[in-house]
């Protein structure tokens, strides 16, 4: 008698259970619906820009990368983190797509645990994205600095992660480079994940050899083609990492440590609980069709572990869950780095540090890769012709073998004004004069119509145009025979 009420109290209690958790996936899977209405919309049509680089007080260097920086800017009362990004290390890099897609990718998500998008604008020799500022520092630091996490820690932080995925992946989009250096502390104390350069809308499979040695999947190495199962994979070893204090693989070089993912083998620390290591082994699983994340459940294979047995979801997705770790606001928590003058091309606010410097300035093509982020307009709004027009920060570059009927964007000088102009039809006179180390050019029969964003066609006659045009730091390798035009940084759609 006493076994049949306490089975039929156990199946009651099952069945309220499983009625609660069906609803709470409901409620989710409303919720990822319309997020992503709301990133198709802002990915589709982004918003409007109108910041520029004189809104913005730099403070001092908090990050450094391979082709730019990141800087705590004041912006009014708004405190945030400028990524300040040089146009032509991009273009050598082959960087280009990848910062392309982190712009538009950043500035159509909206998730608690991932970094937002504030601005993004350029100059003519510069992108610069504007994030909220996370003061707490990284991860990466912070784990370091206390050698590694508890279980009940790395859980807190892992299901931020895995809330962060589920969204993502909802919206069709892989992540690619999860990693302690990537993943801020907030003033609250919860994550915020930032550094999108890796981020890549995919609807079915992507083949790119991108990521941090140490947390690249399996099938990336071996050039399968993949998909959002490397992020699960990535999660396996964050979490791996920041309950042990080291990642399960790692050696000297790149390719000892490619050796060992392939191969599949690791070990666990002692102090690992038993649902861990599974939690882990399933998603550290070579098998595509074995790994957690990549099955049909999805993220709730992972959210149903039993690890993750006494996490609430919902409590953690609004944040209602005390943290561990809350940085102290009195401290600085980010490394300091040697602080360098910004190579800007604003003559007005940075003349004496840019007079007689030389710039590779980017082709009519690679200027135009960067049309997505919104142009920076200065002062031509209320003159009708060009006269003179200051050059201080501009190496020119001479393009050979210009086609007839092609189309050629052109800014003049340090005036952001996008000029669309038929090579077939062109006629102007330019020439150059030196002055100081400073170059200026003079246009003549030049009539500008002067509205924003209105496209005009010059007349240019491109035999007028003459490789002295160079500046002079550049003389020694003006060609003899040159039949080109001169592009200077260009600036092509608002």
């Amino acid at each position: 008698m006493g076994t049949s009420s306490s089975s039929s109290s156990s199946s009651s209690s099952a069945a309220m259970t499983n009625s609660s958790q069906a609803q709470i996936d409901a409620q989710i899977s409303a919720y990822l619906d319309h997020a992503k209405q709301d990133f198709e919309s802002r990915y589709s049509s982004p918003a409007k820009q109108t910041a520029k680089l004189e809104d913005f007080h730099l403070q001092r260097t908090v990050g450094t990368g391979s082709f730019g920086r990141v800087m705590i800017a004041q912006n009014g009362n708004q405190t945030l983190a400028l990524k300040i990004m040089e146009k032509t290390t991009i273009v050598k890099l082959k960087q280009v797509e990848h910062t392309l897609s982190e712009k538009k990718i950043l500035q159509a998500i909206k998730f608690p645990f991932l970094v937002n998008l504030v601005y993004s604008f350029k100059d003519n020799s510069h992108l610069y994205i504007a994030l909220e500022f996370a003061s707490g520092g990284e991860m990466f630091t912070h784990l370091r600095s206390v050698g590694k996490y508890s279980e009940d820690q790395t859980r807190f932080y892992a299901a931020q992660v895995t809330l962060a995925f589920e969204y993502l992946h909802f919206l069709n989009i892989i992540y690619r480079d999860l990693k302690p250096e990537n993943i801020l502390f907030s003033a609250d104390g919860y994550l915020k994940i930032t550094d999108f350069g890796f981020a890549k809308l995919v609807r079915d499979r992507t083949y790119t050899l991108c990521g941090t040695p140490e947390y690249i999947a399996p099938e990336i190495i071996l050039s399968r083609g993949y998909n959002k199962s490397v992020d699960y994979w990535a999660l396996g070893i964050l979490i791996y990492e920041m309950a042990a204090g080291f990642p399960p693989f790692y050696a000297d070089q790149p390719i000892q440590i490619y050796e060992k993912i392939v191969q599949g083998k690791f070990k666990f620390p002692s102090h690992f609980s038993n649902d861990l290591k599974d939690l882990i082994r399933s998603l550290l699983q070579i098998d595509l069709t074995k790994r957690f994340g990549n099955l049909k459940n999805g993220s709730k294979d992972i959210k149903y572990h039993k690890w993750f047995s006494t996490t609430n979801w919902i409590a953690i997705f609004e944040k209602r869950v005390k943290p561990t770790h809350v940085p102290k606001p009195d401290k600085d928590h980010y490394e300091k780095y040697d602080e360098k003058p910004m190579q800007n091309s604003s003559t007005e606010l940075y003349a004496h540090d840019f007079e007689g410097l030389r710039y590779h300035i980017l082709s009519t093509n690679q200027e135009y890769l960067f049309k997505d982020f919104p142009t920076i307009r200065h002062c031509l709004c209320s003159v009708n012709v060009v006269d003179e027009l200051p050059i201080v920060n501009v190496e020119y570059l001479l393009v050979n073998d210009i086609q007839e009927k092609s189309t050629l964007f052109v800014t003049l000088g340090l005036i952001n004004s996008s000029l669309e102009c038929d090579i077939s039809t062109l006629e102007i006179q330019v020439f150059a004069i030196g002055l100081n180390m400073t170059e200026y050019i003079k246009i003549t029969e030049f009539d500008l119509p002067l509205l924003m964003g209105q496209t005009v066609k010059p007349r240019i006659d491109l035999s007028k145009i003459y490789s002295r045009c160079l500046l002079r730091q550049d003389r020694s390798t003006t060609p003899n025979d040159v039949d080109g035009t001169i592009c200077c940084n260009i600036d092509n759609h608002l």
